[in-house]
């Protein structure tokens, strides 16, 4: 079985690739997912059957970072402001 590590913001992308493999005789059940940019890639893989790990939202790392004073209030809303619009 083949886990693949990528950052997950639609699920086109990961599917062609899952695709590609499994027409070179490789089985994926599972993506493992370095960051989910909760942009409904994970809903359309785990509606096309695969399973998705996820190691970090991108909600959690804006977060952290703001709790770390790594970026302000302001960039922290403005961020979740642009995953909340687009």
């Amino acid at each position: 079985m083949m886990q693949l590590l990528a950052f997950l913001t639609g699920g086109d992308s990961k599917i062609e690739a899952i695709r590609a493999v499994m027409s070179e005789g490789s089985v994926v059940k599972t993506l493992v997912v370095l960051v989910d940019r909760q942009q409904g890639g994970r809903e359309q893989l785990e509606e096309a059957g695969y399973d998705v790990i996820t190691c970090f939202t991108i909600r959690e790392l804006l977060d952290f970072y703001r709790e770390e004073g790594t970026i302000t209030k302001e960039k922290h809303l403005g961020c979740l402001n642009y995953l909340e619009n687009n």
